[in-house]
C-alpha cells in the first residue's frame, strides 16, 4: 500500500510539473498573440493611411487635369 501511494505521489507530482509548463507555454503564447494583433493593427493602420494618401493624390491630379486651362493672350508687339 505504501509503495501505491509513492507512485501516486510520484506521478502527481510529475503532473503538477507538467501543467506548471503548459501554463507558462500557454502564457507565452498568449503575449506573442497579443503582440501579433498589435503589429497587425499598425500594419493596417499604416496600409490605410498610405491609401487614404494616395487617393488624395490622385483625386488632386484628376482635378487638375480636367479643370478648365487657363489660356494666355497672344504677346502684342511694341509700336
Amino acid at each position: 500500500m505504501r509503495e501505491a501511494k509513492a507512485a501516486m505521489r510520484v506521478i502527481k507530482a510529475e503532473a503538477a510539473e507538467e501543467v506548471k509548463a503548459l501554463k507558462e507555454q500557454l502564457k507565452l503564447a498568449q503575449k506573442r498573440e497579443a503582440e501579433l494583433a498589435k503589429l497587425m493593427a499598425k500594419k493596417i493602420e499604416t496600409m490605410v493611411k498610405a491609401g487614404e494618401k494616395w487617393e488624395k493624390k490622385a483625386l488632386a491630379q484628376l482635378e487638375k487635369k480636367l479643370a478648365p486651362k487657363k489660356r494666355r493672350g497672344r504677346p502684342r508687339k511694341k509700336a
